[in-house]
């Protein structure tokens, strides 16, 4: 990390801030104008999971089940029950039209800026670990300890339908992520393996790729490259 003297900071770990008064003299430092807000949980339980709405709007969710929009322009913040016990993941549609929540309770919940829960799709029969949109928002996935991915049609989010099931992976399934063009679902979790699947429009799966010769330990997250084009690309995994 360089600053403004054209010096470089280095850091022998992540540099982790837990006030904002630690963090803002390094983004002056650095020459990068934070306006730093710290946002808690409603009702003071663990936030585990986050996604943007639009450029002022958060949602947040966790132990606590219910899902909170926080307003960063105006201060204030709504929730609304989610009907999960936790919420372990929470995703929105490119236009921010729509939002989805996976749980403890196995049960993937659809809902609306508008803070009213319009649908409820259920298929597995363990925890919900992982959601995500494709670049449309007409398809959803869901990864489960069940060990399998659901993809979901969510073009009318009241009645959300199951359009496949992925079976694969030999344990949970603890990370699914959309390409940036919306053909491919990448997939990960506790046997160690990354699943690349090929998926039509309508949801179904074509084809799939399997490496399993790179992680000694369950795979939890997924990340493809912002460049990723129809003829491939880079993609990250942990």
């Amino acid at each position: 990390m360089k600053h403004g003297h054209g010096k470089t900071r280095q850091y022998k770990q992540p540099a982790v801030f837990e006030k904002k008064e630690e963090l803002l003299p390094l983004c002056k430092e650095i020459g990068f104008r934070a306006d730093v807000k710290v946002i808690q949980g409603p009702k003071g339980e663990s936030v585990r999971t986050l996604a943007w709405l639009s450029n002022n709007n958060i949602v947040t969710a966790g132990d606590d089940g219910d899902l909170t929009t926080h307003d960063l322009a105006n201060n204030s913040t709504t929730s609304v029950p989610a009907s999960h016990e936790r919420v372990w993941s929470v995703a929105t549609t490119p236009d921010g039209s729509l939002s989805a929540s996976g749980g403890k309770d196995g049960a993937v919940v659809l809902w609306t800026p508008t803070k009213a829960v319009i649908g409820t799709a259920r298929g597995h029969s363990s925890e919900v670990n992982s959601v995500a949109f494709n670049d449309t928002g007409k398809l959803l996935a869901s990864a489960s300890d069940d060990g399998t991915v659901i993809i979901w049609d969510v073009s009318r989010p009241a009645d959300p339908f199951k359009s496949s099931v992925l079976e694969g992976h030999k344990g949970w399934v603890r990370t699914c992520t959309w390409s940036p063009d919306g053909r491919f679902l990448a997939t990960g979790g506790s046997d160690k393996t990354l699943r690349i699947w090929t998926i039509s429009p309508s949801g179904a799966p074509l084809a799939c790729h399997i490496d399993d010769h790179h992680h000694s330990l369950s795979l939890r997250d997924i990340a493809f490259s912002p460049l990723w084009t129809s003829h491939g690309g880079m993609l990250a995994t942990a």
